[in-house]
């Protein structure tokens, strides 16, 4: 899609072999809603009426939102897909939308894996590989349309291939507001972000996947997973029980044994890839991310505990 000045719009649907061009003037701004994107999907419509690639294009009648009394009048981002896309997927880009819209940051995060990276430059600023920093600023870009060319899913994994558009342009870095779409984890029965194409690696591996763990037991690793693997915290007493007993020693000993694989990376990070019960405890499988000596599996008599109505680190049962 191209948009000159003035409503100036050139677009291409690859899916319909269809290009669309509009001209007009306008001395002042145009609106959001200037309704090229309606005659877009209009046209689009007519074509597919006598079409067989009418499940290749979306519609875009998202509804308005209304929060703190205030509605939310965006039109949804127009849709061209080269391939069939399942409903799933199309679902979690409405909501996505949704949420870029409401600037509400804890609602855009949620469309993002806990694994999700950005790249810095040595100064410690965002490159704008991706949308992602924009998206977190006080005006975060509204997407424009998303352009699938391929998808592959395979369970939990997404393979997309294709391109989105924000509204944004930054002349100087020389953007235009079009980024590469980047592969999908359904965590939790929903869609998030995972990262761009360099993930695939990830994606292939069955043991990348956390756990789906309960709320109680998400808090606690949350609370507790730097402790764990010998950082600091003011709650660590709290984090292990009274007899904590694992690969031969208690909690300090564990911790002494770690230190060499993690000493000098601060980023060691813990991954529960699953629980299951023993009686009344929970066994923890998983592995350590950012050792010297790669990934560290979790020892295999970890467990998960109530102590007195809170969850606690134990080992030997």
């Amino acid at each position: 899609m191209a948009r000159g000045d003035g409503g100036q719009n050139l677009v291409l649907v690859p899916g319909l072999h269809m290009v669309v061009v509009a001209t007009s003037t306008s001395r002042f701004p145009l609106s959001q809603d200037n309704g090229h994107d309606r005659l877009l999907q209009q046209i689009i419509e007519a074509v597919l009426e006598t079409s067989d690639t009418a499940e290749m294009v979306a519609k875009t009648d998202l509804k308005p939102e209304t929060e703190s009394g205030q509605s939310i009048d965006r039109l949804a981002p127009n849709y061209v897909f080269s391939t069939p896309v399942p409903q799933d997927i199309l679902d979690f880009f409405h909501q996505f939308a949704r949420d870029v819209v409401s600037k509400d940051k804890r609602r855009i995060a949620a469309n993002y894996a806990r694994a999700y990276e950005t790249n810095k430059d040595a100064f410690g600023r965002a490159i704008l590989d991706t949308p992602y920093p924009l998206l977190f600023s006080p005006l975060p870009p509204h997407l424009e349309y998303v352009h699938i060319t391929k998808i592959r899913i395979e369970n939990n994994r997404a393979y997309l291939r294709g391109s989105m558009k924000f509204d944004y342009i930054n002349i100087f870095a020389g953007l235009v507001g079009v980024w590469p779409l980047e592969n999908l984890i359904k965590l939790k029965g929903r869609w998030k972000w995972l990262g761009l194409p360099e993930k695939t690696a990830l994606l292939d591996r069955d043991d990348y996947f956390d756990a789906e763990l309960s709320e109680e037991q998400q808090q606690f690793v949350d609370d507790c997973s730097d402790p764990l693997v010998g950082g600091s915290s003011l709650f660590a007493n709290d984090c292990f029980s009274e007899d904590f007993q694992l690969a031969g020693g208690g909690r300090e000993l564990f911790a002494e044994r770690l230190r060499p694989f993690l000493q000098g990376r601060p980023d060691g990070k813990l991954h529960v890839t699953g629980v299951q019960r023993n009686g009344t405890a929970y066994r923890v499988r998983g592995y350590i991310e950012g050792s010297a000596l790669g990934e560290l599996q979790l020892p295999n008599d970890l467990h998960i505990i109530k102590e007195n109505g809170v969850l606690k680190w134990q080992g030997h049962l």
